[in-house]
């Protein structure tokens, strides 16, 4: 009776360890998919962020509501993100959204320059280049 249940608990203990990893690899390859999403996401904003800003003279509005889709889209990737190298791109672009909006607050039309910088590091850290 005790070999039946150190066969079973061996064998419950084996199956444990060889899908320890399958789960593993299910939640990195969504994590990488989550992260090319963000990436997509983001780089659309930048870029939607970078038409507005040459058109800023003349529509300012365009420009700040174009700001606040990259910063709600920052603000969503912020929360799901636990990837220490994603976190500290996602904070540079933040701050060069802060900068680009205190600019456009004091009438300025800012460069987008910043910004794509910014969110080449997101791409940079979702694809591991």
């Amino acid at each position: 009776m005790i070999t039946m249940r150190t066969t079973a608990s061996a064998l419950v203990a084996g199956a444990a360890a060889l899908l320890l990893p399958l789960t593993a690899g299910c939640s990195a390859v969504q994590t990488a998919l989550d992260c090319g999403q963000l990436a997509v996401d983001v780089t659309n904003d930048v870029q939607q962020l970078q038409q507005a800003l040459s058109n800023a003279g003349d529509s300012p509005q365009d420009a700040q509501n174009a700001l606040n889709t990259l910063s709600n889209d920052l603000d969503k990737l912020s929360d799901k993100t636990s990837n220490a190298d994603l976190s500290k791109a996602v904070g540079d672009l933040r701050t060069q959204v802060d900068k680009t909006g205190d600019q456009l607050d004091a009438g300025k039309v800012p460069s987008a320059d910043p910004l794509v910088d910014a969110a080449g590091k997101i791409s940079k850290v979702c694809t591991g280049d």
